[in-house]
């Protein structure tokens, strides 16, 4: 007889699902085999953000005090794992670290795993905090290589250690496009440091001097949408480049695209890259961050110098002219996103390191 599953514990900034990791988190839950218990600071009397969540019948929440009464978190969930049949706290967040390791020193038998979703600066005291912490961690995960060599001063003492893909928030079905006479340009991202994005406007002003005909739908929003808009103004392109702003649901856009471009240079991963193959759009990335580890170049999308505008533009107009390598780069991506960026497969890599940690052969 197999034995029943220890349960989960997630820990959790919030519930909102406006972020990657969240969202990402959110969508596997139909496919672990495991019961989560997940841990967020949230108002349990907004339904628009709790009832998402509580449709999956293998999950609880568990609503925790901000993260700035990091002991009344730990009592609280203390007896939880004590009530419970948890076997493993996974912290997906930076702050989220001191508390699984307190639970750690309160639960000895537990495995405590820390992922690394993105690329955050740290100071001087987290850099020391975290050296002094993160070995006692039974898991580090990370979703790419450039996360894992980002946070390689404060994981070089850590001994299990594994890169484990990320996977799309979500499945718009894959479609055939046929060209239409302006190419429809469509790119995801926050308008932040990480994103690259002033770039948007200069291949934008490339592109309309050469006479190619465009529009570029950008989705997202964030502190230097002003900026952009600024420098689009100034290259006289707001007919062309247009800042859709932040959307709930961007699966309209990328049904209605045409080719997806991604110049973010210091992201971890770039979940919307993965969330675009997964609809048959082909993907442009740049050659910096984590997002060019998606792409195989010229197979399943195309890498582009980071800060050559006259590349992008290049790139952007050979996909259009070309419907051979359209059709190539369109097909192999979606192969690509579903033999590794699936939500599914990225429920089972993680089932798997619970079983591993657990000593579980279910």
């Amino acid at each position: 007889m197999k034995n029943r599953p220890q349960s989960v514990l997630y820990l959790l900034t919030s519930l909102n699902t406006t972020g990657g990791t969240t969202s990402k988190i959110k969508s596997t839950l139909s496919y672990t085999k495991y019961k989560v218990f997940i841990a967020a600071n949230y108002n349990p009397e907004d339904y628009t953000v709790v009832l998402p969540w509580e449709e999956y019948h293998n999950v609880q929440l568990i609503n925790i005090p901000s993260r700035t009464k990091i002991f009344k978190i730990v009592g609280k969930l203390n007896k939880v794992i004590r009530k419970e049949n948890i076997g493993i706290v996974h912290a997906f967040f930076p702050a989220e670290i001191y508390v699984a390791f307190l639970l750690k020193i309160l639960n000895p038998k537990i495995k405590i795993i820390r992922s690394f979703e993105g690329c955050v600066n740290r100071n001087k005291a987290i850099v020391i905090l975290s050296k002094a912490i993160l070995p006692y961690f039974d898991k580090i995960i990370f979703i790419s290589n450039y996360v894992r060599d980002f946070y390689s001063d404060i994981t070089l003492k850590c001994k299990n250690k594994e890169v484990i893909d990320n996977a799309a928030n979500f499945t718009v079905a894959f479609r055939n496009r046929e060209k239409d006479n302006v190419c429809k340009i469509v790119s995801v991202a926050g308008l932040n440091i990480m994103k690259n994005v002033f770039m948007y406007a200069e291949i934008g002003k490339v592109l309309k001097d050469r006479n190619f005909p465009f529009i570029m739908h950008i989705v997202g929003d964030g502190p230097l949408r002003n900026e952009l808009q600024c420098l689009i103004d100034k290259y006289e392109i707001s007919e062309h480049v247009k800042l859709e702003g932040y959307k709930l649901d961007p699966k309209p856009y990328y049904e209605s695209g045409y080719i997806y471009i991604h110049p973010a240079d210091k992201e971890g991963f770039g979940i919307v890259v993965a969330e675009a193959m997964s609809t048959g759009l082909p993907v442009i990335v740049a050659n910096k961050g984590g997002v060019q580890e998606l792409v195989n170049h010229m197979h399943d999308g195309i890498i582009a110098d980071a800060y050559n505008a006259e590349e992008w533009a290049d790139a952007i107009i050979q996909l259009y002219n070309d419907k051979e390598l359209y059709i190539k780069l369109s097909k192999n991506g979606y192969d690509t996103y579903k033999s590794k960026y699936t939500p599914e497969i990225f429920a089972k890599n993680l089932d798997n390191v619970y079983d591993s940690l657990l000593g579980k052969n279910i």
